[in-house]
């Protein structure tokens, strides 16, 4: 992916993820994501590309945490006897994979060290849980956005983080 959020190079299967529309092709990233993925992409793109950015105010190189987290698949009725335990984790590895994956992209082009997490449950209890257990000083997150209506009503991730967390939130819009 290059700084236009143009795709340069595909590597694997990208159906799951990635389509190309009718017509004339557009190689934009957050065109060909699926429905339901561009927003947080891109709001994990903004984030990463402003701690890259700013990395240099820091006394000491941060080492990222980075983190997507996934809603848990529902079970609904004999689900289970139907999808095995092996395909949702693969579907959440698949799906992980591809919200990480421009952010990794980027802080391996920038020399930034990070871990990469992919993790299920409620996303803004999930976030600040593992910041907790794993000793981050603060948190980094891009918004997607929502207006102050539409966040007071259906309220955001972001803000649940800000109200759950101890340590210092970032929030990149």
């Amino acid at each position: 992916i290059d700084a236009n959020q143009e795709v340069v190079q595909v590597r694997g299967e990208t159906g799951p993820y990635l389509q190309l529309a009718a017509g004339r092709v557009n190689l934009n990233l957050f065109k060909m994501a699926r429905p339901g993925l561009s927003l947080g992409v891109q709001a994990a793109v903004r984030a990463a590309r402003k701690l890259i950015e700013t990395a240099g105010w820091y006394k000491e190189p941060p080492t990222v945490e980075l983190v997507a987290v996934h809603l848990p698949v529902p079970l609904v009725g004999f689900s289970d006897v139907v999808v095995s335990r092996e395909m949702t984790e693969r579907y959440y590895r698949e799906e992980g994979e591809t919200m990480l994956g421009t952010a990794r992209q980027l802080f391996d082009a920038a020399g930034i060290k990070y871990v990469p997490h992919i993790l299920v449950g409620q996303i803004a209890q999930t976030i600040v849980e593992h910041a907790h257990k794993s000793g981050c000083h603060m948190i980094y997150m891009g918004t997607r956005g929502m207006t102050a209506l539409s966040n007071m009503v259906m309220g955001s991730i972001a803000t649940k983080v800000l109200h759950l967390a101890d340590n210092p939130v970032v929030l990149v819009h």
